[in-house]
């Protein structure tokens, strides 16, 4: 499991603990839930440095509570927002797209970074970016 990211992490809510909303994934979303960890977030880490989750897993209350996509990933317990502690989400974005780590989403929005993954279909590496402009797609620089 995780080196950098725990499971904990990503159910804890605490607009689930303020508004008394049950957050706990089952057990098909703990399997995405740890192929999320092997396959991307701990190499998020390691290659951006230590960052916070603002949001993992979702149960379809909490995702209704937050105002989520109705087919969230989250849900599924593919998904996590991110904020790196010592580096702009910019430069965080930039190098993660360019990287190869194995994403499904990468998605910049204004103050986190959308990451997901899945086992489910082959992951589409498509990086994002949702800003004052609207939402334009990124290719990183060869």
């Amino acid at each position: 499991m995780g080196q950098n990211v725990t499971l904990d992490e990503l159910y804890e809510s605490a607009t689930a603990q303020e508004k008394c909303i049950e957050n706990f994934p089952g057990i098909q979303e703990r399997f995405y839930l740890i192929g999320l960890i092997d396959n991307v977030l701990d190499a998020v880490w390691n290659l951006v440095g230590p960052f916070r989750v603002n949001s993992g897993f979702r149960s379809p209350a909490l995702n209704e509570a937050v105002g989520g996509a109705e087919k969230s990933q989250h849900c599924k317990g593919e998904a996590a927002d991110i904020y790196p502690v010592d580096m702009g989400l910019d430069e965080a974005f930039q190098k993660i797209a360019a990287s190869g780590i194995p994403y499904d989403q990468l998605i910049r929005e204004k103050n986190w970074l959308h990451i997901s993954y899945t086992t489910r279909r082959e992951n589409r590496k498509q990086a994002l970016i949702i800003d004052d402009g609207g939402t334009r797609t990124y290719a990183p620089p060869r």
